[in-house]
């Protein structure tokens, strides 16, 4: 999902990931859930949503990796019904866009994303990567930037960031949100996760733990 279209300024892009039938093949049958199948039907063509259903959305969003699992199908949900009931939008192609070259860059990208989630709390090394996707270290760094609009370490890094937030909110220290989430210096860590949240761990920490 990308809530950045038409925008002039640096943006943080979030990618939401699922199967066509994650909840089941019958679930988007359902009379209740019409409004949903009309929008993935639009959103083959490109949709860009604008003002406050791009606002809502990305603020939903944008807390989904730190919620339990139930919790993120639920928002999931709300935000497609948000979408799907939305005026502020905009077809972005006449006709579809899912050609065979542009599927086969989604499976690729979606490898990564993969091999990430598998990997995160090892050290990774990005000429890996590349060669997951038959890629020279240099192509793959042009690629995964055009495709994501990050670096692959920047996104690496926001990644396990996320992950060490949960860690932090299971109320464990810096140190194991630090060494659990992948990276192996705190003062990086410590650096890294103010660059990408505003805060350091310990005051998120503090503001996050359990009573």
């Amino acid at each position: 999902m990308n809530f950045d279209y038409g925008a002039k300024t640096v943006v943080d892009t979030i990618v939401v990931q699922m199967k066509e039938n994650f909840l089941g093949k019958d679930f988007f049958s359902l009379p209740e859930t019409a409004a949903i199948t009309e929008l993935f039907e639009k959103a083959r063509n490109g949709v860009a949503f604008y003002g406050k259903t791009k606002k809502l959305a990305g603020e939903k969003l944008k807390r989904l990796s730190l919620l339990p699992h139930f919790d993120q199908l639920i928002t999931l949900l709300e935000v497609f019904q948000l979408l799907a009931q939305s005026d502020e939008a905009e077809i972005l192609k006449a006709k579809p866009i899912a050609s065979v070259s542009v599927l086969k860059e989604q499976q690729r990208i979606q490898k990564v994303y993969h091999f990430i989630e598998m990997n995160y709390q090892k050290e990774i090394d990005v000429n890996e990567v590349a060669r997951l996707c038959q890629l020279t270290t240099a192509a793959f760094c042009r690629y995964f930037k055009k495709s994501t609009h990050h670096t692959f370490t920047d996104f690496l890094n926001h990644f396990r960031i996320n992950q060490s937030k949960k860690v932090l909110m299971q109320d464990k220290t810096v140190t194991e949100a630090c060494y659990e989430s992948g990276f192996e210096n705190i003062s990086y860590f410590n650096k890294t996760f103010k660059r990408f949240t505003g805060e350091n761990p310990s005051t998120f920490r503090k503001k996050h733990s359990v009573k």
